[in-house]
């Protein structure tokens, strides 16, 4: 037996095991994915595409799709390759209230649902990578509170298809501002601060 430190991206697609359609229309059942429970858990998102069944959606999507007909669609596709290929060069480090941003999210995301097959540990290391993706797409050298929120909020477009959504918590500055506040209030009703 080995460990062998080997990071790998593997983007993969598959059809539900019931006749190519999902049981439901709002969530992912993971029983329907045809994949060992040990081989989903390693993958960090999981997206659902569903065909419509609405007919109103359909009508929308069918004229939207007409209107483009004949039109010139942008082609930006040799600007996202360079603008990844540069972004490469980013190696963000943590600070610390990204940190406890992300850690808070996975606790409540762990704890709120302790026997989802989904939820193991390999899900914090899933919020920091999406973090440190977001934070090397911006160019930035930091990972910072805007970019731990803009990970957990798109994490939870991948736990509403799993119907499970959490919260994002405070930035821990924010919440000492505010204790501090709340403080100050406190003492100033017992005559012991003046507040403007």
């Amino acid at each position: 037996n080995a460990r062998i430190v080997s990071p790998t991206t593997i983007v993969a697609s598959a059809n539900p095991v019931n006749n190519s359609r999902w049981s439901e229309d709002q969530k992912i059942n993971l029983n329907e994915i045809p994949a060992l429970k040990p081989i989903i858990d390693r993958f960090d998102l999981i997206f659902v595409v569903r065909t419509p069944k609405d007919e109103n959606i359909i009508r929308k999507y069918t004229y939207l799709k007409s209107l483009q007909e004949g039109s010139l669609i942008p082609d930006y596709s040799n600007y996202l390759k360079k603008h990844i290929t540069y972004a490469k060069r980013f190696n963000p480090i943590f600070s610390e209230e990204a940190k406890s941003i992300l850690d808070e999210f996975f606790i409540i995301l762990i704890t709120k649902n302790k026997k989802d097959v989904f939820n193991s540990p390999r899900r914090r290391d899933s919020i920091y990578r999406i973090a440190k993706a977001i934070s090397k797409l911006k160019l930035k050298n930091i990972v910072d509170v805007d970019d731990a929120k803009d990970a957990i909020e798109f994490y939870n477009v991948v736990l509403l298809e799993l119907e499970r959504t959490v919260n994002i918590p405070e930035d821990p500055r924010d919440v000492a501002y505010k204790e501090c506040i709340a403080i100050l209030r406190e003492l100033k009703e017992f005559g012991g601060i003046a507040l403007y």
